[in-house]
């Protein structure tokens, strides 16, 4: 059994590497993380150029269609260089809507996902910070076909 990186996630390991070198230095790393912000829309749209914004979106949503294996590549070295981007909860969202979504929602949020153009994130916990059943206090009442969603998420 083979536990190497394939030649191509060799490949998006440096170059993920020498974007992360080059285009966000611990200096710029700092400016970010005193924005408004909290990421660079230029790092960003660089990042969406490159694929990595659909990297494990399907091909159908314009998406590379890859797995989680190729992502964790990506992860380790944007990680590595703390890239200020919130490519994980991105990463996160896309997945959610792509393994639950219903064809709808994977057709109106994927593309936009997979391009940059939006940014995915998900919601997990509440004000008490509690995780399980007992935390949760976002309300769903009935509304139409399906439910509306109300309460605060962070």
């Amino acid at each position: 059994m083979n536990f190497g990186l394939t030649d191509e996630q060799q490949i998006l390991a440096n170059v993920a590497r020498r974007f992360a070198d080059e285009r966000a230095p611990i200096s710029k790393v700092r400016d970010v993380m005193e924005s408004a912000n909290g990421f660079d829309p230029g790092l960003w749209s660089a990042m969406a150029e490159l694929g990595w914004l659909g990297l494990t979106i399907g091909e159908d949503y314009g998406g590379a269609g890859l797995d989680w294996v190729d992502l964790a590549v990506l992860l380790e070295e944007t990680g590595r260089g703390l890239l200020p981007s919130p490519l994980v909860s991105h990463s996160l969202a896309a997945t959610a809507i792509s393994e639950f979504g219903n064809d709808e929602q994977k057709r109106r949020l994927l593309p936009s996902l997979a391009d940059g153009s939006a940014i995915g994130a998900v919601a997990i916990l509440e004000a008490s910070e509690v995780l399980g059943p007992g935390g949760i206090e976002l309300a769903g009442t009935p509304d139409g076909g399906g439910y509306k969603l109300t309460g605060k998420k962070s």
